[in-house]
């Protein structure tokens, strides 16, 4: 496998270091690469990817962000495969119910700034591993019902409830962490 060159960034002549996006594939495979032949494992590899993507993250710029964004998804999807027969059966819990709304939208970037700030102990506490999942992947990462349902091999009509069920108890934590936060503002 070749280095990036001047030959694939024959577009950019600059000294930036922002990608084009028909690069940004190309980019990552390298760096998924390299850490693959480096740790000599996936698990491994991703990890590194992520550190880098942290370390990363203060230069800003379209590069950092996607990079970032391709991060927190591998995160997810390794983590679903890490747990996933955990989800599966988790997921018997929303068959029978029906979901108390269906009009919950994905997570706004300010909710999802709130929602970092909630205890993952208490989340994992109080969401079972297909709402916590579901909320992950649908909530903070946009991805659409049926991708989750693929995703995490559950029906769709599971992954609706579960969907519910943790926007049920997002809806009642998210004033508590408002209000959290506002204090721990004007108290500073």
């Amino acid at each position: 496998m070749e280095p990036l060159d001047s030959k694939r960034h024959s577009g950019n002549t600059g000294n930036s270091t922002v990608a084009p996006s028909c690069e940004m594939k190309t980019v990552f495979e390298d760096v998924y690469w390299i850490a693959l032949l480096i740790t000599g494992e996936a698990s491994a590899a991703n990890e590194s990817i992520l550190c880098a993507s942290q370390l990363s993250a203060g230069a800003g710029g379209v590069f950092c962000d996607r990079l970032l964004r391709k991060a927190r998804s591998v995160t997810a999807r390794s983590a679903v495969r890490t747990v996933h027969r955990l989800i599966s059966t988790s997921a018997s819990s929303h068959a029978a119910a029906s979901p108390k709304r269906l009009d919950f939208k994905v997570l706004s970037d300010e909710e999802i700034r709130s929602l970092y700030q909630v205890n993952p102990r208490e989340v994992t506490t109080e969401l079972d591993p297909l709402s916590r999942s579901v909320l992950v992947l649908r909530g903070m990462q946009r991805a659409s019902i049926s991708e989750c349902a693929l995703l995490l091999a559950v029906p769709r009509r599971h992954i609706i409830n579960a969907y519910s069920h943790a926007m049920l108890w997002w809806n009642g934590k998210r004033e508590h962490v408002l209000r959290a936060g506002l204090t721990a503002v004007s108290g500073a």
